[in-house]
């Protein structure tokens, strides 16, 4: 017949009575003990006493202080917090060099938005003017392929003449316009916008040092925390926080994966 008792912890459990007298696991915080009738003993409840797991060293430690089977209270109150911190600052450090560097190139992108409106511009201009050459030029050589020409063809020979050297003066004037303009905005709006983008590298560069600082304490406060709940857990979490333990070390130390993005942009 099973006996409801409570572990060391207040966890209440049933027990059956092959068991009494035998170590048992409380199935809530996994601390072993050993049953004790509760009825026994003059109608007193005998406390249970805690068999350490494993008899001595790191294991009767990790018994005497409560630090198995699922999340403990140590590891609930230490290492769960302190991992989070430290998760919290390798991404705010990640996430703040990543929009440095795309500070930098927003900026540098800005000058080279300005440069191709100004040049697309007057590269549709001057095909517009190219295209009435051609079909000028076109059009006489169809009138000079005759081989009896009229009055009235060498007269649209001449127009058509009149209307290429035109067409010249002002591809030509064009070209002497852009050129002016461009030196111009060289010296004005150009100017800023690239003085902007040197400024922005230039920020980006002396905050990566701060930033490169702020994700190696992260990293530090991230594997601490690893190490706390890795050897205050058990069974699956305590590996899954040893292989993150793992890659972070490899990551920052071997590999240096980690450190790819915190190079500065040439």
């Amino acid at each position: 017949m099973p006996r409801e008792m409570s572990c060391p912890r207040g966890h209440k459990l049933q027990v059956s009575d092959a068991h009494l007298g035998q170590e048992v696991r409380c199935p809530t915080c996994g601390v072993s003990f050993v049953a004790v009738d509760p009825d026994a003993g003059g109608g007193g409840a005998e406390a249970p006493q805690i068999v350490p797991q494993g008899g001595t060293g790191m294991a009767a430690l990790r018994a005497r202080l409560g630090l198995g089977g699922g999340w403990s209270p140590f590891s609930l109150g230490v290492g769960r917090p302190v991992l989070m911190v430290g998760l919290l600052l390798v991404l705010l450090a990640r996430g703040c060099d990543t929009v440095g560097r795309r500070s930098v190139q927003r900026s540098s992108a800005k000058l080279e938005l300005a440069k191709s409106a100004f040049d697309d511009e007057y590269q549709g201009k001057q095909i517009s003017l190219q295209q009435d050459l051609a079909l000028a030029d076109e059009e006489i050589a169809q009138i000079q392929k005759k081989t009896e020409r009229s009055d009235a063809d060498n007269a649209r020979i001449e127009q058509l003449r009149e209307v290429r050297s035109k067409t010249q003066e002002k591809l030509s004037d064009l070209r002497e316009e852009q050129q002016k303009k461009r030196q111009a905005l060289e010296w004005t709006t150009w100017r800023t916008l690239q003085i902007a983008a040197r400024d922005a590298q230039v920020e980006n560069q002396l905050s990566a040092y701060w930033r490169e600082m702020l994700f190696v304490f992260g990293s530090i406060v991230l594997a601490f925390g690893l190490l706390v709940v890795s050897w205050s857990a058990e069974g699956a979490e305590r590996w899954i926080c040893l292989m993150m333990l793992a890659i972070i070390t490899f990551s920052l130390y071997v590999g240096g994966i980690a450190w790819i993005p915190g190079i500065p942009i040439r």
